[in-house]
């Protein structure tokens, strides 16, 4: 795993769910530690669906805290955390997935969050901004095409 790759939001709370796992004296960082952690997260995306889904974080928060409390406990001075089998596979597929960049406008119910969740601030929206094709094919926007200039970039040039 090289942090380097991940945004600067996914390395605050990989390490927050190492804390996590610290202060619940746990062994190993688990998936729940890293859902908690990106749940508690300020001006995070997770928080922000939730928070406009749920209309807050505090249950799930609550929930999430007692399913930690029920787990074994390790006793000691130095407790050295690692990563669980199953957070090395929930990262491993989050790594294989942000190397297919796809934004697919047949599934977009144009909320913003891929606006909020960018990292570079690459992704915006605008008024009068309009999608219309009769090929479904020609709504997916892959990584290459992305990086093309766009019609008004070429007639500068």
């Amino acid at each position: 795993m090289n942090l380097d790759k991940y945004t600067q939001k996914s390395q605050e709370a990989l390490l927050a769910a190492q804390r996590l796992a610290q202060d619940y004296q746990h062994q190993v960082v688990e998936p729940i530690h890293l859902l908690l952690a990106l749940v508690q997260q300020q001006e995070g995306i997770v928080r922000a669906i939730i928070t406009k889904v749920s209309g807050g974080t505090q249950a799930i928060q609550q929930e999430l805290s007692n399913e930690l409390e029920k787990k074994p406990r390790v006793q000691g001075a130095n407790l050295d955390v690692s990563l669980s089998s199953q957070t090395a596979e929930v990262l491993s597929a989050a790594e294989r997935y942000a190397k297919v960049y796809n934004i697919d406008y047949n599934r977009c119910i144009f909320c913003g969050y891929c606006v909020e969740a960018c990292p570079t601030d690459a992704i915006t929206h605008g008024h009068g901004f309009e999608v219309a094709s009769f090929n479904t094919s020609t709504l997916i926007y892959r990584k290459e095409r992305l990086l093309e200039p766009s019609p008004a970039d070429k007639s500068t040039a």
